[in-house]
């Protein structure tokens, strides 16, 4: 992930980009970051934080590969996907994902 809040309640967000290109097991490795977002932006294409991150540890670390994939939103069948979704709700009245009730409510 890019990001996370201070707390045990945001583990979840670990590891974090930038911590896990500078652990030993990644240094001399290549490297895929999926780019799952819808369009370009803070933290995915050209200047956002990913491709800065990515730089960075490239430079620290000069056997480092880092592939990045295309963004989400650039795939040509993700129209069809979300619609269907959509559609999916719309017609069913339900969700794909049902969140529960977590231990600190």
């Amino acid at each position: 992930s890019m990001e996370r809040r201070e707390g045990d309640a945001y583990r979840f967000n670990e590891p974090l980009l930038e911590n896990l290109l500078e652990s030993v097991e990644f240094r001399d490795a290549t490297v895929v970051v999926a780019l799952l977002f819808l369009s370009p932006g803070r933290h995915a294409g050209d200047g956002g934080d990913i491709a800065e991150i990515c730089r960075e540890a490239r430079t620290r670390h000069p056997r480092l590969r880092v592939i990045t994939t295309r963004l989400v939103g650039e795939h040509d069948g993700i129209v069809d996907i979300l619609a269907t979704r959509f559609r999916q709700v719309v017609d069913h009245g339900r969700v794909l994902l049902t969140l529960l009730p977590s231990a600190a409510d």
